[in-house]
C-alpha cells in the first residue's frame, strides 16, 4: 500500500480514511471518533439532480470497509478501508 504520510503529517486530530490501496485520501469532517472507531463500515452519499435531466436525480453511495485502524502521533484517526461505489 503507497501511503503519503507527508500529507498525513499536516493534520492534527482528524479523521483521515485511506482507501483503494492508498488511491484515495479522504478527511471526514463533522464525524465523532468516539463512534467511527467502533465501526467496520461508513458510508457516504451524495443525492444531486442530473445535471442534463433537471427532473432525475442521481444518488452515489460510497461504502468504506475498514480493515485496520490506526493513531498517529498528530492524534490523526486513520483508517485503511476498501471502497465500493453503489448507484441507485
Amino acid at each position: 500500500m503507497n501511503i503519503d504520510w507527508h500529507n498525513i503529517h499536516k493534520f492534527h486530530g482528524k479523521v483521515i480514511v485511506i482507501a483503494d490501496e492508498g488511491r484515495a485520501f479522504i478527511e471526514l469532517e463533522d464525524v465523532d471518533k468516539e463512534v467511527i472507531v467502533n465501526c467496520d463500515t461508513y458510508v457516504t452519499y451524495n443525492i444531486k439532480s442530473d445535471m442534463f435531466n433537471k427532473n432525475t436525480v442521481q444518488d452515489l453511495i460510497t461504502k468504506y470497509y475498514i480493515k485496520e485502524k490506526y493513531v498517529d502521533q498528530n492524534k490523526n484517526l486513520i483508517l485503511i478501508a476498501d471502497s465500493e461505489f453503489v448507484n441507485l
